[in-house]
C-alpha cells in the first residue's frame, strides 16, 4: 500500500515538473517572438542560444530559427529551411505562411527570370495554409497583398484581394476593412473606398491603421490633384494622434516627411515628423528619412544642415537609395556654391 501511495505521488509530482518545463520552455519562446516583433534580433538570438537542443530541433525551434534568418535579412536561408520544413509538415498552416512570405521577399531580390517561379510558390504556399486554416488571420493579409501588389502575370488577381478582404472582416475588422478600402481604390472605385474606411471606423473609431490607410490612397491621388495633398495630411495627422504601436508610428512619421517633400507644403511640418523619426529606434526608416530630411532642409534654405545629414546617410546595399543620395548630394553641393558666391 505504502509503494502504491510512493508510486502515485512519484507520477504527480513527475508530471508537474514536465508541466512546469513545458510552461518554462512556453514562456522563453514567447519571449523570442515578443523580442523579433519587436525588431529586437540581437535580444532575440542571444534568448534562441539558450534553448535546448532539442528544443531548437522541434518544429516550433525550426521556425523561430527561419524567423531569426528573415530577420537577419539572410533570406535565401531562411527559404530553404523552410522549403524542406515545408515537405515534412503539410498539415501545418504556420509553416506555409513564413515559407510564402521568405518566398515573397525572395521574389523582390532575385533577377527577374527568378521572380516569377518564387511568387509562384508564394502564392501556392499561402493558398495551401488557407486550405489548412481558412481563418489564419496573417496568411489572409500577406496574400491580400500579394493579389493587390502582383502584377497579372505573377498570379495577382484584384478580385481574389477582394474575396480575402471579405473574410478578413470577420477577424480583424480594422484590417478586414482597411483591406477592403485597398481594394476599391485599386479598382477606381472611390466611393466604396471611402465607405469601407467608414464603416470600418464605426467599429474601431480610433484606428490609426484606417486613417494611414486613407492617407497613403490620398497621397498617391495627389500626384494627380494637387487638392488631394491636404487631405493626406489631415488622415495621416489623425493615425499620428491615434497610433497605437512603435511602428505605427514611425510609418505614419515617414510619410507626413514624403508628403511634406513631394507637394512643397507644410515643409515646417514634414522637418518636424523626420526630426522626431530619426530619434527613434527604427531600422526600416533610419537612413531614408534622413534623405527626406535633407531634402526639406534644402527646400527651407538650410543648407548647412542638408549638407551633414545627406553625407551621413548609409545606404549600404540598397541601389534605390544610394542613386538618389548621390543625386542630392550634388544639388546641395551646388546650392551651397551659390550661396557661397551671393554672399
Amino acid at each position: 500500500m505504502k509503494f502504491k501511495q510512493f508510486k502515485n505521488i512519484f507520477l504527480v509530482s513527475l508530471l508537474s515538473l514536465c508541466s512546469l518545463y513545458a510552461g518554462a520552455a512556453d514562456d522563453f519562446e514567447n519571449n523570442i517572438v515578443k523580442a523579433l516583433e519587436a525588431d529586437q534580433l540581437v535580444e532575440a538570438k542571444a534568448l534562441f542560444s539558450k534553448l535546448t537542443e532539442i528544443q531548437k530541433n522541434s518544429l516550433t525551434g525550426t521556425l523561430l530559427q527561419s524567423r531569426l534568418l528573415f530577420r537577419a535579412d539572410e533570406t535565401e536561408e531562411s527559404y530553404d529551411l523552410l522549403a524542406a520544413l515545408a515537405e515534412d509538415n503539410k498539415q501545418n498552416a504556420d509553416v506555409y505562411y513564413y515559407f510564402g512570405r521568405s518566398a515573397v521577399v525572395m521574389a523582390q531580390k532575385v533577377s527577374i527570370f527568378s521572380k516569377l517561379g518564387y511568387a509562384s510558390d508564394a502564392l501556392e504556399a499561402w493558398q495551401h495554409a488557407l486550405t489548412i486554416n481558412p481563418q489564419h488571420q496573417k496568411t489572409l493579409e500577406g496574400i491580400i497583398g500579394f493579389h493587390l501588389g502582383a502584377p497579372s502575370i505573377a498570379g495577382g488577381d484584384v478580385e481574389q484581394a477582394l474575396t480575402y478582404s471579405q473574410a478578413l472582416i470577420p477577424l480583424d475588422a480594422e484590417k478586414g476593412y482597411a483591406s477592403l478600402a485597398r481594394v476599391y481604390w485599386k479598382k477606381e472605385q472611390n466611393d466604396l473606398a471611402e465607405q469601407a474606411i467608414l464603416d470600418g471606423l464605426s467599429i474601431t473609431p480610433n484606428s490609426g491603421h484606417l486613417f494611414y490607410t486613407q492617407g497613403l490612397a490620398y497621397s498617391r491621388q495627389a500626384e494627380d490633384d494637387n487638392t488631394q495633398w491636404q487631405k493626406s495630411r489631415d488622415a495621416f495627422s489623425l493615425a499620428l494622434k491615434n497610433a497605437k504601436t512603435d511602428k505605427e508610428k514611425q510609418h505614419t512619421l515617414y510619410q507626413i516627411g514624403k508628403v511634406a517633400v513631394n507637394s512643397g507644403e507644410e515643409i515646417n511640418i514634414g522637418i518636424e515628423a523626420l526630426e522626431q523619426l530619426i530619434t527613434l529606434d527604427s531600422k526600416q526608416y533610419h537612413e531614408w528619412a534622413q534623405y527626406r530630411l535633407a531634402e526639406l532642409y534644402l527646400n527651407d534654405k538650410q543648407l548647412l544642415k542638408a549638407k551633414n545629414l545627406i553625407s551621413s546617410v548609409n545606404y549600404q546595399d540598397d541601389d534605390e537609395l544610394k542613386g538618389k543620395v548621390k543625386s542630392l548630394a550634388k544639388k546641395i553641393k551646388k546650392a551651397v556654391k551659390k550661396q557661397s558666391k551671393v554672399s
